[in-house]
């Protein structure tokens, strides 16, 4: 539940004058005495009760448990805590598990204060993340769902991806079932969002970001893999940025601000009766983001829904880049945090860069990681590893603008498909199941032709370097990089004859 600032926030404040117009916040999974031990003294737990119940019982509700597992170590603590029958021992586990929270804490402080991110300042975090599938099952219908002829059937599901650049905008792209969520995926939805993060920062006279952080989920096949490290790497260079990082929350505390967009999503999708493709589930959901009350969550930001029907091969093209990474890309405890991708010449003199090769000679523009187990972490857990060496840079051919093949269904799948549309058609004969139907049939193809792509300006064109000259941070921007690398000193750095 957090500390005491939680109740001051949300409750001692001129927002309890009048509480009418107040949006809807869920809290943690709990109930009204966990709530009462965080209210200050002087209050009895009855009056507290009918206070709640009478003014605050539809502002702050409790959240319902998922079925998300549970962080091991909260578990642990939480077993080993009511097993044991000794006062001291209570005692000792009760302060282990608030240090464990108080850890937690300090990633989401560092998080949130990322967060604050807005147009025209020199950093940007990007949330990144998926939603769970099950919500976008096709055909969905209430009175169909439970029949007989249809619940036999394991029917197509699309994926939402969701790409949040805090202070301006968030892209929601409606993945096709047959579209492998991986790093190409998570690559192309990135680099699209900045192509038009871009634009609109072109259009408005803002300077675009120098350093950007992206906060993604702890999982291996979307985000902690080689090919989205790789592209950060690339990233950092050919534009010509000062800093480029990945951070993610610890293992069981990744529920984030995107998630709670996406819950906010779901319990409206709860009253859409009908599915009938794809291009309808673009629809509702963009419907369902100009809501009132999702526009007032997310404040100025404004949500762009798309369909994304096809990628670029980005692990392929990656790959002629004679690098690979390993061991700390885990997605349990013992897997690193917090990665931050610097130029070597801006890594401090002191420190000791490791290499586990000798055939790249040492250049100032070579990309170099620093790695930390935990995003607050105050030190860093290794020596620097070189990455990305800056001769990379001439082994790579151009950026593909032809999309990755369609990875067609197997023959088993393509007849079920084949099998659920023939039942539609005796079951429904209505407009929308006519749409179902031509939806189910194109999945069902043997072979298909990918959807053309866009023309990425922002990631092809190369930003000339206007660090090479002198590197140089004011005030506000040391005190910003002492926080994403702490205890890490910049210093000025001339170019070399």
């Amino acid at each position: 539940m957090g500390s005491k600032s939680l109740w001051t926030q949300i409750v001692d404040t001129n927002w309890a004058q009048d509480v009418s117009s107040l949006p809807t916040r869920y809290l943690p999974p709990g109930n009204l005495q966990m709530l009462y031990s965080q209210c200050p003294g002087g209050m009895s737990y009855s009056h507290f009760t009918r206070r709640y119940n009478h003014r605050w019982a539809n502002i702050l509700r409790f959240a319902h448990p998922t079925n998300f597992p549970a962080c091991d170590d909260c578990t642990a603590y939480k077993t080993a805590f009511e097993d044991s029958t000794d006062a001291l021992d209570k005692f000792t586990i009760s302060k282990q598990y608030k240090s464990h929270l108080d850890a937690v804490g300090e990633d989401r402080k560092f998080e949130n204060w990322l967060q604050d991110s807005k147009p025209g300042d020199a950093t940007l975090l990007i949330h990144a993340d998926g939603m769970d599938q099950s919500k976008w099952v096709v055909p969905r219908r209430r009175h169909h769902l439970l029949t007989k002829s249809l619940s036999k059937y394991d029917r197509p599901k699309s994926k939402l991806q969701g790409i949040w650049l805090h202070g301006f905008a968030m892209f929601l792209y409606v993945l096709e079932p047959r579209l492998a969520g991986d790093g190409s995926m998570v690559s192309e939805c990135l680099v699209r969002s900045l192509d038009k993060m871009h634009e609109y920062c072109t259009n408005h006279n803002i300077a675009f970001p120098r350093r950007v952080m992206l906060w993604v989920d702890n999982t291996v096949k979307e985000s902690k893999n080689n090919t989205v490290y790789k592209l950060l790497s690339f990233i950092l260079l050919q534009k010509g940025l000062e800093l480029v990082g990945i951070c993610m929350s610890r293992v069981g505390h990744t529920h984030g601000c995107l998630d709670q967009c996406f819950g906010i999503i779901s319990r409206a999708m709860k009253f859409v009766d009908d599915l009938a493709d794809d291009d309808d589930i673009v629809e509702k959901v963009t419907r369902i983001v100009q809501k009132v009350n999702l526009k007032a969550w997310l404040g100025s930001a404004t949500v762009y829904v798309e369909k994304l029907e096809s990628v670029r091969d980005f692990k392929s093209w990656l790959e002629h880049a004679p690098v690979r990474y390993a061991g700390a890309l885990k997605d349990d405890i013992s897997g690193a945090h917090s990665f931050v991708f610097l130029r070597r010449r801006d890594v401090p003199t002191h420190l000791h860069i490791s290499c586990s090769s000798d055939r790249w000679p040492e250049q100032s523009n070579d990309v170099i990681c620093l790695v930390k187990r935990f995003a607050s972490d105050k030190n860093l857990s290794q020596d620097p590893v070189l990455v990305w060496p800056q001769a990379f840079m001439g082994l790579l051919p151009p950026l593909p603008q032809e999309p990755r093949p369609v990875r067609c269904f197997d023959v088993e799948r393509r007849k079920k498909l084949l099998a659920l549309a023939d039942t539609l058609l005796n079951t429904d004969a209505t407009e929308s199941t006519g749409r179902t139907v031509r939806y189910l049939c194109k999945l069902a193809a043997a072979h298909a032709e990918p959807a053309p792509l866009p023309r990425l300006t922002w990631l092809l064109n190369r930003t000339v370097d206007e660090y090479d000259a002198l590197i140089s941070f004011d005030a506000s921007s040391i005190r910003h990089m002492q926080h994403i690398v702490p205890q890490m000193r910049f210093a000025a750095l001339f170019k070399k004859a």
